[in-house]
């Protein structure tokens, strides 16, 4: 008890030490923030032109009707409604309980979903409309494996006036 007691003022002093010279370093939200590169950015080249061709001329407004093709039990054509590239209302096919995630909702979603799929070794295989629209594309995560691909078909798509 009584070394305790002698190594107090000591170790007061280097905890002191310790506190000044950690509030003489820089702070670490001081400085500019590092910027990820956007898994966009991965696309292969025929995907990224199809994107770009879809910022160009693709409207941030409409309503497209999508079929699922998948083993998740999304099976089936939904509505869904994008206002400024949000998805703000989705019309269920009858069979399926509305309010499960959908995997894609919006033409920005297939996008960065191939992105991400591609991102994790996955494949990504899609045949293009106009404007950067796909008519069909698939989702493969894993190329080994049964079971795991997600089509998407885009059955139409109708910007808003």
């Amino acid at each position: 008890m009584i070394a305790l007691r002698r190594a107090l003022p000591f170790l007061a002093l280097c905890l002191a030490l310790f506190l000044v010279g950690c509030s003489l370093l820089p702070a670490p939200l001081n400085r500019a923030p590092v910027s990820l590169p956007s898994p966009l950015a991965g696309l292969p080249p025929d995907l990224a032109a199809q994107r770009d061709a879809w910022l160009r001329l693709g409207p941030r407004d409409y309503s497209w009707v999508i079929q699922y093709g998948c083993e998740c039990g999304l099976n089936g054509e939904f509505t869904v409604t994008v206002v400024d590239g949000q998805a703000t209302e989705v019309q269920w096919p009858p069979r399926i309980e509305p309010g499960v995630a959908l995997p894609v909702q919006t033409v920005d979603d297939l996008y960065a979903k191939a992105a991400a799929t591609i991102a994790d070794g996955g494949e990504v295989h899609a045949t293009w409309g106009n404007g950067g629209i796909p008519t069909t594309i698939t989702f493969d995560p894993v190329p080994n494996a049964i079971d795991d691909e997600l089509s998407v078909t885009v059955v139409s798509l109708t910007p808003s006036s």
